[in-house]
């Protein structure tokens, strides 16, 4: 079961997604990632393959390092606007 949970601050909106599976009657956390950055951030698309793996689109837009995080990966900024993201 996929869980996704979104809160938004002044600027930018957080994304949290939690993949939990249910072996019996007890549910286990497989994953958590977390995704958003310090202006406007924006999943435009997301989508599940046949193996389980999940895939987010959007942009963000900020000139600061470490403006959007997933988890261990970090992208790195311009000044030139909106930056595309793919993230699996």
């Amino acid at each position: 079961m996929l869980t996704i949970f979104f809160t938004s601050g002044k600027y930018s909106l957080i994304a949290f997604f939690i993949y939990m599976s249910l072996s019996g009657n007890a549910q286990t956390w497989d994953w958590l990632a977390s995704a958003g950055g310090s202006l406007s951030d924006k999943a435009t698309d997301m989508d599940i393959d046949a193996d389980g793996n999940l895939y987010v689109c959007g942009y963000y837009n900020g000139t600061n390092p470490h403006d959007v995080v997933f988890g261990p990966l970090v992208t790195q900024p311009n000044s030139f606007g909106k930056q595309g993201f793919l993230a699996k």
